[in-house]
């Protein structure tokens, strides 16, 4: 699972993650692994309105960024999301923040349906570090999945190995 790796979250980006754009190279080797071996792959994205409750303009925290429709919440064009890809979009409701993957939205089923046991979840460092390990947390507390993590890091990459039961 690749987490919210959006053009505004990289340099250039509204609210970005220095050296983001070094992620990219790592997390294209793993969906190269996984699509030679049929794996199912999932995207992450913030998918905010223009109006989200998350922004200062709305006297949220963070200034706007990935906007629906925008550039910005776009994936970049050196990630190599080429095949067939599940993506998962979250806060996209104007009053409500999510940093979950998991809250308010289709992933838990989804994983259901296709037998997913084992769950790799990458993103930026840093900042999304935190939220990485706030999904891994959400995912632990999903007593009907049994998440089970394992976390690897390697430069500005967190790679977490999850277990499903």
């Amino acid at each position: 699972m690749v987490v919210d790796v959006q053009r505004d979250f990289l340099p250039g980006g509204s609210l970005p993650v220095p050296q983001g754009d070094e992620v990219i190279p790592v997390l294209n080797e793993y969906i190269r692994r996984f699509e030679a071996h049929g794996l199912p792959i999932f995207a992450t994205r913030d998918w905010h309105p223009a109006d989200h409750c998350s922004f200062q303009t709305q006297g949220g925290p963070w200034p706007v960024h990935c906007v629906m429709d925008s550039e910005g919440a776009s994936f970049p064009s050196a990630l190599t999301l080429s095949g067939p890809v599940t993506i998962i979009s979250k806060a996209s409701l104007s009053g409500q923040e999510s940093y979950s993957d998991f809250a308010g939205t289709d992933l838990a089923a989804r994983l259901n349906a296709l037998g997913v046991r084992r769950l790799f979840i990458g993103g930026l460092a840093t900042v999304s570090l935190l939220i990485l390990l706030f999904l891994v947390v959400d995912a632990i507390n999903v007593e009907s999945l049994g998440f089970y993590p394992l976390i690897q890091t390697s430069i500005k990459v967190l790679i977490v190995d999850v277990k499903f039961c």
